[in-house]
């Protein structure tokens, strides 16, 4: 496209504050009181509903930042330029338009779930589990912080304007905070549970994902034990089970909710206000529609199939070929290749050129079920973040660490039995390599490779070349910036947003930035 769609994330709070003579003794209409107001069930509620409507906007930012941070895609285009190509090839700083948004999403969702727990008392079975809810939602979010920017402050209640300014905390305390969390929030009892593998009727954060989450926490510290005995009870609940038909339709709008997803955001269109949800632009952007007009397209071009941005790499492709060959069911179900959607009639206009290897994204495509002629981002969807083949992959990961081959050889063979894979022993490299393939584009493969210290070594060339292709397929590498790539000692972290270090004295800027 020859104008990088950007988003624009406004979020306004109007307080007024009206003076009035001491004389008028006027009740003041439209202020809630947060001492008064967190009575009923109805109440939490709607505070819970809150939390979790910005879990779901968490996606648009989320999406495009982690998997342009790995190996696994380019920012794609038609020309080089832009915010997604600063991320993907590491020329980014505080002032990033994608990261700083990013880090303020995070801490919105913080916020709202301190809202909950400074506020809602648990005098009723409703209110606790709300509050159980907020914890785990919280410590999730801590995890991504965490994970990304190292040392980030932790907020855990609604700060007064005295206690804005917190000091960066060290990761050993985080991590210890999110253990407490997330092991109160499962022995509180008050956590929903499914009534069976085939339940679709939970879109709360449940016991097993918080348990998962909590397995997420240990194995990222090496308590690969721990980690394990979390994972053993997200296995053995029977609440959970791989998807067994076809690949794709396991992200697909007809299969919301489905046996695999452990936790996934539930999405309605809004035809009131279509194209509200930032999450559904980079689905978008991803699947250029037929009402986008973009002019590199020829005839045919409709929903589901496009040349948008955010293409998968040619080295993940082949990873995939060398793995389970050209026509492998989990690559037909990630992949389209350039060849394949000229055969249905989709093709660059003669001349024209794009930034990409000749891949695009097929894992969660848009349906035509799923769209509405309301406007090309509003598409009716689920975000699903976390899955059971990632939970049974972190298992066979820990129990490997933890010494039981085992049980680490039968958590891995059943993510590769459900794709046709022979079983082949779990080794880390083998399980690093099922990783990216079953879980590309799904926002993990970048916090692995820092975990696994393969980061370096991985991307310290990204952004050296950019690939662009011709309408005939023809593709043509590139150089366009002189510094790029991760670098040690800076790109383990993130940086903080520029407007946070200049506002808050007391936060510390991660290294080299």
């Amino acid at each position: 496209m020859r104008t990088i769609h950007k988003f624009v994330s406004a979020v306004c709070m109007v307080c007024a504050l009206t003076a009035c003579e001491d004389k008028l003794d006027i009740e003041q209409h439209g202020v809630m009181n947060r001492e008064t107001y967190y009575q009923s069930d109805d109440q939490a509620l709607g505070a819970l509903a809150a939390v979790y409507n910005d879990v779901l906007n968490l996606e648009g930012y989320h999406q495009a930042v982690l998997n342009l941070l790995s190996d696994d895609e380019w920012a794609g285009w038609d020309i080089h330029g832009g915010e997604y190509w600063d991320v993907g090839d590491y020329a980014f700083d505080g002032g990033s338009i994608e990261i700083a948004p990013l880090f303020s999403a995070y801490y919105n969702v913080i916020g709202k779930c301190n809202v909950i727990l400074d506020n809602v008392s648990d005098d009723t079975p409703f209110k606790r589990q709300t509050l159980a809810e907020a914890r785990v939602i919280r410590a999730w979010i801590y995890f991504y912080l965490t994970t990304l920017w190292g040392n980030p402050p932790l907020v855990t209640s609604v700060p007064n304007p005295s206690e804005a300014s917190l000091p960066n905390t060290e990761p050993d305390q985080l991590y210890a905070f999110m253990e407490q969390e997330l092991t109160e929030a499962i022995a509180s009892g008050a956590l929903q549970e499914k009534v069976s593998a085939d339940d679709r009727t939970l879109y709360h954060a449940s016991k097993q994902f918080a348990q998962a989450v909590l397995g997420k926490v240990y194995l990222w510290q090496g308590k690969n034990k721990e980690a394990a005995e979390q994972f053993e009870l997200v296995i053995n609940s029977g609440k959970y089970k791989l998807w067994d038909g076809d690949y794709d339709k396991i992200f697909s709008v007809t299969n919301k909710n489905n046996c695999e997803s452990v936790f996934e955001s539930n999405y309605v269109i809004n035809e009131i206000n279509p194209s509200f949800r930032l999450a559904q632009i980079v689905r978008g952007l991803r699947n250029v529609q037929w009402n986008f007009g973009d002019n590199l397209l020829g005839i045919g071009n409709v929903s589901g199939i496009g040349f948008g941005g955010l293409v998968p790499r040619k080295s993940l492709y082949d990873a995939f070929v060398a793995e389970e060959g050209p026509i492998g069911k989990r690559l037909a179900g990630s992949i389209i290749t350039y060849e394949t959607m000229q055969l249905f009639g989709y093709s660059l206009i003669s001349g024209q050129r794009c930034m990409s290897e000749g891949y695009w994204w097929w894992k969660g495509h848009f349906e035509q079920e799923g769209t509405v002629e309301a406007g090309p981002f509003d598409y009716n969807n689920n975000v699903i973040w976390m899955r059971y083949s990632e939970v049974l992959l972190l298992a066979a990961e820990a129990h490997l660490a933890a010494g039981n081959q085992a049980k680490a050889d039968s958590y891995f063979n059943m993510v590769r039995t459900r794709v046709g894979l022979p079983n082949k022993t779990a080794t880390l490299d083998a399980i690093k390599l099922e990783k990216r393939l079953e879980l590309c584009n799904e926002c993990v493969r970048f916090q692995d490779l820092l975990r696994w210290g393969d980061a370096y070594e991985v991307l310290k060339n990204q952004g050296k070349v950019a690939p662009e292709m011709s309408s005939n397929g023809v593709v043509e590498y590139k150089s366009y910036r002189t510094e790029y790539g991760f670098k040690q000692g800076k790109h383990e972290r993130l940086p903080y947003p520029t407007t946070e270090v200049t506002v808050n004295k007391n936060i510390k800027q991660n290294p080299n930035y």
